[in-house]
């Protein structure tokens, strides 16, 4: 598999806050699910699908990360754009781009895991403007924020979180994305891809979408990672 984005932005720096009582001591991305830091599921994952190289944006315990990754995993390479102080999603993003010669890249988040067929993302850097999101469907989605889109799939905007919806399309946390396109647009060295590039520019730009149902999991609270702990004993993405 060879795709047209080779690269991809790894969000790896995360405190773990909510998940203190059982994970302390390595970012939340590392805590170990299964027998295995849950980011090597992440990197098995972008591997099976062509990419060549992963900039870990690390911060909190940074040096736990690239002590156990070094500079190469499976056939892809790893560099590192580590905060020395917290920049946000958007500045953690930005600073993965200065680490690379890409201009466009997956982003990913380091302790969710949606199982989306990544074929078309890495191969529809020419069919929107200025990127892509993937959307998942929810029951419940009271944790999360909705998106709406028009009827091309392209995102119009985005409605906080509320209780009492039974079903709703969540912003999954997967982007295709341009660094010029975020650099014309916020010119801050900390702040949030979400709050200060999606929400405000959204309407301005041609972000497209792609719905996936499949599998998907957040470690960030405790009910979650002892769910993944059952789940990921059997992970489809086999270790190149």
């Amino acid at each position: 598999m060879d795709p047209k984005v080779k690269t991809a932005i790894v969000l790896a720096g995360g405190f773990g806050t909510r998940l203190q009582s059982v994970v302390s001591d390595v970012p939340k991305p590392m805590a170990i699910v299964a027998g295995r830091p849950f980011l090597e599921y992440i990197l098995d994952y972008l591997s099976a699908y062509g990419i060549a190289e992963v900039v870990l944006a690390t911060g909190h315990l940074a040096e736990s990360v690239s002590r156990h990754f070094g500079n190469s995993y499976s056939s892809m390479s790893i560099k590192y754009a580590v905060e020395e102080s917290p920049l946000g999603t958007g500045g953690a993003i930005m600073n993965g781009f200065e680490k690379c010669d890409a201009k466009e890249a997956l982003i990913l988040n380091g302790d969710s895991f949606l199982d989306v067929d990544l074929t078309h993302l890495l191969n529809a850097a020419n069919v929107h403007a200025d990127g892509m999101m993937v959307l998942r469907e929810m029951k419940n989605p009271d944790r999360f924020g909705t998106v709406d889109t028009d009827v091309s799939g392209r995102v119009l905007d985005f409605q906080e979180k509320r209780a009492g919806l039974d079903v709703g399309v969540i912003n999954a946390g997967i982007y295709l994305l341009k660094k010029e396109v975020i650099s014309t647009c916020v010119q801050k060295t900390q702040f949030s891809i979400e709050e200060d590039f999606f929400k405000p520019f959204v309407s301005s730009l041609d972000i497209g979408t792609q719905l996936s149902d499949g599998y998907f999991i957040d470690i960030g609270i405790p009910e979650e990672f002892e769910r993944a702990q059952q789940d990921f004993q059997s992970f489809k993405y086999a270790k190149a």
